[in-house]
């Protein structure tokens, strides 16, 4: 296909993907609440990780694998993000809890800046300076993204670790 195909094509994919979280806030939601909330972190983070690792070396695999993968990532990366608000908000006193929940939002938002940043790094670093779809290397940039989101899990493992976790959903850890 032409160049300015392949953008639109490839605009309203990712667009597709990136929905592809909305109704995942949703289940999980759902999920946490029946299931617990540090298990359903552990399985969101651990397939959203599983992804990460995968796509950056799909390139120049059949498009229906790539795309496949890429709404699974999309589906997974954003999960648990309502997990983690209701978790925190279940273990926090009341006189804190806004700021509790700020500090978690201001963090949050700090990875969603870092992440572009260090995945350019790490494209550019392999690829080279220069027009990043003349890329060819993508596994190291999406598998620093599934380095750095290891620790999701591994905290919410830790967590269960604590009498404070107890207070989250009546005990469902």
């Amino acid at each position: 296909m032409s160049d300015g195909e392949a953008v639109r094509w490839g605009g309203l994919t990712a667009a597709w993907i990136t929905l592809a979280g909305a109704p995942a806030v949703w289940l999980m939601g759902r999920a946490a609440d029946r299931l617990g909330r540090t298990k359903t972190i552990v399985l969101c983070s651990t397939c959203s990780i599983v992804a990460e690792f995968c796509f950056g070396y799909l390139i120049g695999r059949p498009l229906p694998l790539i795309v496949l993968c890429g709404l699974w990532l999309g589906f997974w990366v954003i999960a648990d993000s309502a997990v983690f608000k209701a978790g925190l908000t279940d273990m926090v006193a009341p006189e804190v809890r806004a700021t509790s929940l700020g500090v978690q939002s201001a963090l949050g938002f700090t990875m969603t800046v870092a992440a572009p940043v260090i995945f350019g790094q790490v494209l550019q670093y392999y690829n080279g300076v220069g027009d990043p779809t003349s890329a060819r290397i993508w596994g190291p940039a999406f598998a620093a993204l599934g380095a750095v989101a290891i620790l999701a899990p591994l905290s919410a493992l830790a967590l269960r670790r604590m009498a404070q976790a107890r207070l989250m959903a009546g005990g469902k850890l």
